[in-house]
């Protein structure tokens, strides 16, 4: 299994504001729910269900990885403002997120 590069938010300081929230949407038969914030190192993280907070290593554009091989993607509708929808690959399950107002 390919290694995933280890770079952190900081490398993209312009776009945090655009991708922070949370996430909801269907998967395996009940309700997921992505939350996307900075730690209090500035590093990018997303917590599942309430579960801790892991790391998101950038991978490129709005792709970041997430714990072996599981890749989380950000998308928006329009070209400018904030991500609307998060697909989540975990390799066994592809779900697609819709961002819900807090």
């Amino acid at each position: 299994m390919a290694q995933l590069a280890q770079k952190q938010w900081p490398l993209l300081p312009e776009g945090a504001t655009e991708l922070l929230g949370r996430y909801r949407g269907p998967s395996r038969g009940r309700e997921m729910t992505v939350e996307i914030s900075k730690n209090a190192q500035g590093v990018l993280v997303s917590s599942v269900n309430g579960a801790p907070a892991q790391p998101l290593p950038w991978l490129e554009a709005w792709r970041f990885g997430r714990r072996g091989a599981t890749f989380v993607t950000f998308e928006r509708t329009g070209s400018t403002g904030p991500a609307t929808v998060l697909r989540f690959d975990g390799g066994g399950g592809y779900y697609i997120l819709k961002r819900v107002q807090q």
